[in-house]
């Protein structure tokens, strides 16, 4: 049966009606802006990463300290006002005693001398922000205020919230959605095809860790975290610049003055998170060096070349020490002078950097770590991104969002398959779980053989 023509009145009502549910999905994503924020704020925690940074960690505790305390002014309808013990019976964190005792280790009054302060953080506070959140949800709703903004006010000035600002109230459109959607759809089918999630299980059944060529026991139980993860670098955007000294490897040479760019390398990984342990898509932030040429003399009215990288410098993938430094295998080194060491406005910069950073990819995190604002260096040949490929898109041209886009659909060079993303992803993940596999395979092969030379009575 034909469908009925565009310019007949059924042709008209459907098209109508088509356009009309289009409508309606895009306003269904478009959430409110607090709302946006706080489901970005809870994704970052749910990843559950120790805080390392004792500034962050102790902001974190002044703000819970300051939800909790304004829960606790508010007069309920039987004319008691909430009580701190009330809230921690509803969050399941009531102490030996029946009371909120533990909440000590969660909160810091902001008005207690700083040498207190320091103790707190390094002598009590709990790392981990997930129970943070619980309490200041729990909180907010007794005191019948907005869980949504309890979760944003208790990450303010702190690491979790770098980049929530980047949010607005679309910033889950409809191609975020989509291209969250495919990157999701591909994890899974990479996992499937190439046995990640047995690699996985395998690497924390077993305590292992890659140390190279083999694996070993890992007995701190994380340095696989980032080690054993597949993943391709996408982009490098600069944060900040800084004078530095570099000491080429050659013996006896003099260093040589420089740039040292603090930069973010976003790259797209599969990994294990949640409670479940289910392979899926991340994008990855993590610090980086990259050093090069001060910039040359120009002409008045010449423009800079601000990214002028020379190729025979390095990328250094680690920040300086606490002196400012950096020290590589080959010999050479870095001296990075230590009072630049913060990045201001940058929590996950700071000299020495945060580890590696995991944003399971939903459309909210595409649009804040996509489209934060930094310049994207692109002579890094490494990057995913350094070649645009041609080709017509849902994202807005131009976007880093289209690029993704791109590289997805089409690879680097128009229509290459073999350069599409997700294929050089799931090679790399093959690779990965291939390697294992071998190493497993030659383990039980030498316990087999030391098992039956026991079983022989052989010394």
């Amino acid at each position: 049966m034909n469908s009925p023509a565009a310019g007949s009145p059924n042709g008209d009502n459907r098209s109508a009606s088509v356009i009309n549910s289009r409508i309606e999905a895009q306003r269904g994503r478009m959430r409110p802006l607090e709302e946006v924020q706080a489901a970005f704020v809870r994704g970052r925690i749910a990843y559950n990463k120790p805080l390392t940074k004792k500034k962050d960690l102790l902001q974190l505790a002044e703000n819970l300290n300051r939800i909790v305390e304004q829960a606790c002014t508010v007069v309920g309808k039987d004319g008691r006002c909430v009580t701190k013990s009330a809230i921690a019976e509803e969050a399941g964190m009531l102490d030996s005693n029946g009371k909120s005792g533990r909440f000590y280790d969660y909160m810091v009054d902001p008005s207690l001398p700083e040498e207190e302060k320091r103790k707190r953080v390094e002598t009590r506070l709990v790392k981990k922000p997930a129970n943070y959140l619980k309490i200041a949800e729990v909180a907010a709703r007794l005191a019948g205020q907005s869980t949504d903004w309890a979760a944003i006010t208790l990450v303010d000035r702190t690491g979790l919230a770098e980049g929530m600002d980047a949010l607005s109230e679309d910033s889950e459109a409809e191609h975020l959605h989509m291209l969250a959607d495919a990157l999701k759809g591909e994890a899974r089918r990479i996992a499937d095809a190439t046995g990640l999630n047995w690699y996985f299980r395998t690497i924390d059944e077993q305590g292992l860790s890659p140390n190279g060529s083999n694996w070993e026991p890992d007995a701190q139980a994380f340095l696989w975290t980032w080690m054993a993860t597949p993943w391709i670098d996408l982009f490098t955007e600069e944060v900040a610049a800084f004078p530095a000294l570099w000491w080429p490897k050659e013996r006896n040479s003099k260093p040589q003055e420089k740039i040292a760019r603090v930069c973010r390398r976003v790259s797209l990984a599969l990994a294990p998170f949640g409670p479940n342990q289910e392979v899926r898509a991340y994008l990855v932030r993590r610090p980086v060096l990259a050093v090069t040429d001060k910039p040359k003399i120009r002409r008045e009215g010449e423009r800079p070349d601000f990214f002028d990288f020379d190729a025979s410098l390095p990328v250094i993938t680690w920040m300086p020490d606490e002196r400012g430094h950096v020290s590589r295998a080959d010999g050479s080194a870095l001296a990075v002078d230590p009072s630049a060491r913060m990045v201001e406005g940058c929590y996950a910069c700071d000299i020495p950097g945060d580890d590696h950073e995991f944003l399971e990819i939903t459309g909210g995190t595409l649009a804040s770590v996509l489209e934060s604002g930094f310049p994207l260096v692109n002579t890094i040949l490494q990057d995913a991104f350094h070649l645009p490929a041609v080709a017509y898109t849902k994202s807005p041209p131009d976007s880093r969002a289209a690029r993704l886009e791109r590289l997805i659909r089409k690879g680097e060079y128009g229509d290459d398959e073999k350069s599409r993303l997700t294929v050089r992803l799931e090679a790399k993940a093959r690779e990965y779980v291939d390697g294992l596999r071998g190493w497993v395979d030659a383990e039980r092969a030498r316990i087999e053989e030391e098992m039956f030379h026991m079983a022989g009575g052989g010394q």
